[in-house]
């Protein structure tokens, strides 16, 4: 669980960073998966102050992208330039299952007869950290099921199943959206080109121009297999034991009451 009250922290400059999130409400005690699939803020905020700048910053490089050392705290929230060749190289590591391979625009230099002169080597690292990197997967899956990109789910127009994140700058002048099935990935970007706002939000914007794409583009549905040493368990609510949901932890992360929650399918 983590809380979705409201957050402040004080920036070096002396400034009070206030994240808010886009309905202006809070939302309290939630899961992880459900913050990330809802996109709020002031949970995602408050997660990653716990987990530290630096941290943060030393994750996204691991990556492949850059973000500055230490960034600003509201780039846990996507508030950050980069470019959607940046955004697709974070989110083709995650898209590969933690196998990051360094993108190029530039994949090979040819001359006028077609024959190569040179080409741009790609070697892909060692996968890392594959069982978090699932454990987000499948949050991302749960946007397209419950989040900010249901629409996915509910117009029936796509065949496969897909994970992804909606993103939305606070003047509605940029719409993100980023997106894998089990084969392909694909990164939208909508905007101005006289830098004013546009707008559209990430799931009225980008998000339906990736839709198009991907509703005609044959490819395999997203399948996660968890092994140890994640372990499926039942999760309760902020209440206790309601609402059961079955979700894979990873230990020594798992919620306090669901061991508690395991017990409570089998209680007479």
């Amino acid at each position: 669980m983590v809380s979705d009250d409201p957050v402040s922290h004080r920036l070096p400059t002396g400034q009070i960073w206030k994240p808010q999130n886009y309905d202006r409400r809070s939302h309290g005690q939630v899961m992880l998966i459900e913050a990330l699939a809802k996109s709020y803020n002031q949970a995602a905020a408050r997660l990653g102050l716990s987990l530290g700048m630096p941290a943060f910053g030393q994750l996204i490089r691991n990556l492949g992208v850059d973000i500055g050392d230490p960034p600003n705290p509201s780039a846990v929230l996507g508030a950050v330039e980069l470019s959607p060749l940046q955004v697709t190289q974070l989110y083709q590591a995650l898209a590969s299952g933690g196998r990051v391979l360094p993108l190029s625009p530039v994949r090979a230099v040819t001359n006028a007869r077609g024959e190569v002169l040179s080409r741009v080597p790609m070697r892909a690292g060692l996968p890392t950290q594959v069982e978090v990197i699932k454990l987000l997967t499948l949050a991302l899956v749960e946007t397209t099921v419950s989040g900010t990109a249901s629409r996915l789910t509910s117009d029936g127009r796509m065949q496969v199943a897909s994970a992804g994140k909606t993103g939305t700058s606070d003047d509605l002048r940029d719409s993100w959206y980023a997106g894998f099935t089990g084969e392909h990935l694909g990164v939208v970007w909508l905007g101005r080109d006289d830098n004013q706002p546009s707008g559209l939000t990430g799931g009225s914007g980008a998000l339906r121009v990736w839709e198009d794409l991907f509703a005609k583009l044959p490819s395999k549905a997203i399948r996660l297999r968890f092994v140890e040493p994640v372990r499926w368990l039942a999760y309760g609510d902020a209440n206790g034991c309601q609402n059961l949901r079955f979700l894979p932890a990873l230990p020594p992360f798992e919620p306090p009451n669901a061991r508690s929650c395991m017990g409570a399918l089998t209680a007479p």
